[in-house]
């Protein structure tokens, strides 16, 4: 019940996880983790669904609750809003009310039953093959690696996104780091011999930048959302007036753009209630090799009750 919808579809996820045991121990890491609660429905005395949150940082997506790619799973998509119903009294009681939910693009029902909770889209992840892309010169800009001398040129387009999504209508109340916590960060992430980094400029100044790194390296893919021998594009942004020219396109090492502190889950629909719409992409091995436009798959939804 936990594997056969997300898995199935997309042959590039991990076949394992369409075994029962593979499946269960999934959702049994989900049920011993810190804060982990939920709610299971029974018919007839038999189990026809559950659903289980977890919590990640506060500091980064508020007071929540994740339900995770394993989290959640019924014999009638209707079921999902009963059991949801039932764990969100205690989250919220708790004072967790910032709900996220990752949930299969392909299941339809599913995704409607959640909506109809009042639940909205904030992300969607894709999956697809590496590629060598063509790509179509344009005067005056160039695509290199990132190096040292680059940081503090990056610091402030580290805070381009978030600064981008606390505007309307996203609204987000995501951290936004200081100047000097970017750059610090991006020392740690040009040193980093997993992270590949590249940087668009135009005459000369860096207008653009764009990060991958394994999968594993991922807090977020994890599980059912984590593909065998793939990368992650963890960042990509460009500056508004610089936009509308296909750099961001040509500088990804792996994928297309996803916001870099919030590593996500593969494939489908994340629904959110409080959050912005963000496109991730996951790409085979090979990084530094180039991706083209990514395919959908799975991905979340939020939300906050009330």
């Amino acid at each position: 019940m936990a594997s056969s919808t997300a898995v199935s579809p997309e042959p590039a996820l991990a076949p394992r996880f369409e075994a029962v045991d593979e499946a269960t121990r999934e959702v049994a890491d989900l049920w011993n983790a810190p804060d982990s609660s939920g709610a299971v429905a029974h018919t007839a005395g038999r189990v026809a669904g559950f659903l289980l949150g977890t919590r990640k940082p506060d500091d980064t997506w508020g007071p929540n609750v994740w339900v995770e790619a394993a989290g959640h799973a019924a014999q009638d998509a209707e079921t999902v809003r009963d059991l949801y119903a039932v764990a969100a009294a205690r989250w919220v009681e708790d004072g967790r009310t910032a709900h996220y939910a990752v949930v299969p693009s392909n299941d339809a029902a599913v995704v409607d039953a959640w909506f109809r909770l009042g639940f909205g889209q904030q992300q969607v992840h894709a999956l697809r093959p590496a590629e060598t892309p063509g790509s179509r010169p344009i005067d005056g800009y160039s695509i290199r690696p990132a190096v040292a001398d680059d940081v503090a040129a990056l610091a402030p387009l580290d805070l381009a996104l978030p600064e981008h999504q606390r505007q309307s209508p996203v609204f987000s109340a995501g951290y936004l780091p200081t100047l000097a916590e970017a750059r610090d960060d991006w020392v740690e992430t040009i040193d980093d011999p997993d992270t590949a980094a590249f940087v668009a400029e135009v005459r000369g100044a860096i207008v653009g930048v764009a990060t991958g790194c394994p999968v594993q390296k991922s807090r977020m893919h994890a599980g059912l959302a984590r593909p065998d021998d793939a990368g992650l594009l963890a960042f990509a942004v460009v500056y508004p007036d610089a936009r509308g020219a296909g750099h961001r396109r040509r500088a990804r090492p792996g994928g297309t753009h996803v916001d870099r502190r919030g590593r996500l889950p593969h494939g489908g629909h994340r629904l959110a209630r409080h959050q912005p719409a963000v496109l991730a992409d996951l790409a085979p091995a090979g990084l530094p090799r180039h991706v083209p436009a990514p395919a959908p798959g799975r991905g979340p939804l939020s939300g906050t009750p009330g």
